[in-house]
Order: structure tokens, then C-alpha cells, then sequence
């Protein structure tokens, strides 16, 4: 079972003071509340969604991006909780079609992650169970709950259409990795859907040596437990050649995923990497897992985990753009500018590396 220790990547003390003194001289240079620093760093954004409406154009948003100064966002479907085969990603494929050198994708939020769900989820599949906080969808779910519990019964009879629909996709060459996937997610709003498998289910260990075959990432949303973590270590170590990203570093419902502690996992798994995201730290939880402290300067401890792994942290902002009323301006703008005002506050070559530099070396861009 995975311990709650320290362990930093042997790095010398002075230099990690002068690291330190020059990033927190670096950040009170910035230009304040735009989130730019003087010298434009472009941005590889490896975790986003779209909801995409019948009054929905790319072309706008292209435009928004390069505003942004965001050179590439990765898109991939919402984690879907029900066996419900919509075609999501066949949507996100076509509506981004003409916009290939902007927009990657990745699969399996909506076709593998509810056969998961299905699986390996213990409990029984009633609405009040999956979307704790009340549903408003409209639709009729009793006969989606039925096929749920009919897979959970049956998992023999749909682990073929598990294999293949992954197995297509990764001979498509469409996608670059598998996601988002999320083991444990939790309900936090209406509508919101609460999932939960094991981390280390056969089909993910499956899906793992899948994924290294044909050089793809598993993009992974899990809360932190002490039982998801053993089984996390599990799903890292059954093929080290699989690269794993744990989404949403530096956002924590559960206030276990600590600098100290991701440090930790990142110094026993060469395979592991985050992608970070940015948000206020609205619980005493969350705020145990934020980088920035109360001020807005980097925590000791996470400047430690980002200059002794740059070369394995990416930016994941979990915009969601068309979810709501706002505007695509202010949808991208809180979310990025946040993630910009930490880049700032990083030795230029660091923030490189985290900012584009990482993500076009895994994703071979």
C-alpha cells in the first residue's frame, strides 16, 4: 500500500532556494491580471470538452484560442456514467474535422467508460445513485439503468465489444489516447454524475497494454482514496511502457493528492504524469491541493514537484466550452490566465516544458 512520505527527487538545497527566489522575483514582474508574461509562452491544453450546439462554429473558437495564445487543445468526451453509445466522439471528429493542426482527440469517455462503469461499479444502478445531487436530464432512465445492471450481470457477453470498440479506435490512428476515464468521480452538482470502478479492473489492465501497443496515453480523473491509490500503483506498474496522466493536479476533493504526495508518486512512476488545473480552493480539502497559496505565489512544495519534473506535468484546464451561457472569451480566459500566472512565476525553460514543450513530446507533435 502506497505510504504518506516524502520522497524529492535529490536535488541540491541551494539551488532549490535559488529556484525559489527567482521565481517569486520572476512572478512580481508579470503584467498582473491578464495572466501574460512578457514573453509569450504558447499553450498545449491536454484536457478539455466541448457541448457542442446546433449553433456551435470552430471557427470562433480557433479564434479565441490563438488569443489566448493556446496553440493546441486535446478534446475529449465527458465521462459518461450510462451505456448510451451517442456518438460523442464521432461528433467531436466531425465538427473539428477542418481544424486537425489545432484540435487532437481522444476516446473512450463515452463508448468504454460505461461499460466500465457497468462492471465495475458495486452498487446498484438507480438514477438516486448516480446523480446523487438530483437529475434534471428529462429523459427516462429506467431502461439505461436496466442495461446497466444487465452488463453487470453479463460481463462475459459485452467484454468482446469492450476489446473491440478499443482496439478499433487505436487502429484508427484518430486519437492519441483513451479518455477521459474516471474510476472514482464524484457528483458535485445537479445533473453531475457520481462513477466508480477499480482502478486496476482486469479491462483496464487490458486496455493499458492496449494503449502501449499502439503508443497511446489512458487520461485518467480519479479522486484520491486511500483503496484508489493501491489500485492506481497497480494499473501504473502492470506495463511501465503504458504513459499515464493523472488529470486535474492541483484540484483535490479528497485533499490527499499533495505536492508532497504527488512528488512522491511521481519519483516510484516513471510512466505517471499530471496535467494541472487550476480553480479556488473552495474547501479546506481543495486548498490542501492548490499550488498557489493565498496570496498567489507558488507553495515551496509545488515549485519542489514542478522544476524536478517539468518534463512530465502538463496544463489540463477542464474547459468545458458551450456548457454554459457565458461566453467562449470567459469560459477560456478565468481557466487559462490562471494556469499563465503559475507558468510566470516559473524559470522560463520550466515553464516551456510544462506550458507546450512535455505535451508535444508525449503526444510525438
Amino acid at each position: 500500500m502506497l505510504e504518506y512520505r516524502i520522497i524529492i527527487k535529490p536535488i541540491s538545497y541551494l539551488l532549490f532556494i535559488g529556484i525559489f527566489m527567482f521565481a517569486c522575483d520572476r512572478s512580481s514582474s508579470t503584467n498582473g491580471d491578464n495572466g501574460n508574461d512578457p514573453q509569450i509562452l504558447m499553450i498545449y491544453d491536454i484536457h478539455t470538452h466541448a457541448s457542442i450546439k446546433s449553433d456551435s462554429s470552430a471557427a470562433p473558437l480557433v479564434e479565441q484560442l490563438d488569443s489566448f495564445d493556446i496553440e493546441l487543445n486535446i478534446v475529449m468526451p465527458y465521462p459518461k456514467p450510462l451505456v448510451d453509445f451517442g456518438g460523442e466522439t464521432d461528433n467531436l471528429e466531425s465538427f473539428f474535422s477542418s481544424y486537425t493542426y489545432k484540435f487532437k482527440l481522444m476516446y473512450g469517455g463515452a463508448e468504454l467508460q460505461p461499460l466500465l462503469h457497468a462492471v465495475g461499479c458495486p452498487n446498484a444502478f438507480t438514477v438516486e445513485n448516480i446523480y446523487p445531487n438530483g437529475y434534471t436530464g428529462g429523459r427516462p432512465l429506467d431502461e439505461l439503468m436496466d442495461k446497466m445492471t444487465n452488463i453487470a450481470f453479463n460481463p462475459d457477453k459485452w467484454e468482446p465489444e469492450f476489446r473491440k470498440r478499443a482496439t478499433n479506435a487505436a487502429q484508427s490512428g484518430k486519437y492519441v489516447g483513451f479518455g477521459e476515464l474516471a474510476p472514482l468521480h464524484y457528483s458535485l452538482r445537479t445533473d453531475h454524475p457520481y462513477i466508480t470502478y477499480p482502478v486496476n479492473h482486469p479491462w483496464m489492465l487490458w486496455l493499458s497494454d492496449l494503449a502501449a501497443q499502439y503508443h497511446l496515453v489512458l487520461d485518467i480523473h480519479l479522486e484520491a482514496t486511500s483503496e484508489t491509490l493501491g489500485q492506481f500503483m497497480d494499473l501504473l506498474e502492470h506495463n511501465r511502457n503504458t504513459k499515464i496522466i493523472w488529470e486535474h493536479a492541483g484540484w483535490s476533493n479528497t485533499g490527499i493528492t499533495t505536492a508532497e504526495l504527488l512528488s512522491q508518486m511521481m519519483g516510484e512512476n516513471s510512466n505517471l504524469y499530471l496535467a494541472v488545473k487550476l480553480r479556488k480552493p473552495e474547501t479546506t480539502e481543495r486548498n490542501a491541493a492548490h499550488p498557489l497559496d493565498e496570496t498567489g505565489m507558488i507553495k515551496s512544495e509545488w515549485l519542489n514537484l514542478l522544476t524536478t519534473y517539468p518534463d512530465r506535468i502538463m496544463v489540463g484546464t477542464d474547459v468545458k466550452y458551450w456548457s454554459s451561457d457565458i461566453s467562449l472569451e470567459e469560459e477560456i480566459s478565468g481557466k487559462i490566465n490562471a494556469i499563465k500566472k503559475l507558468l510566470n512565476q516559473l524559470p522560463t525553460e520550466i515553464a516551456q516544458f510544462i506550458g507546450s514543450e512535455t505535451a508535444k513530446s508525449l503526444f510525438g507533435l
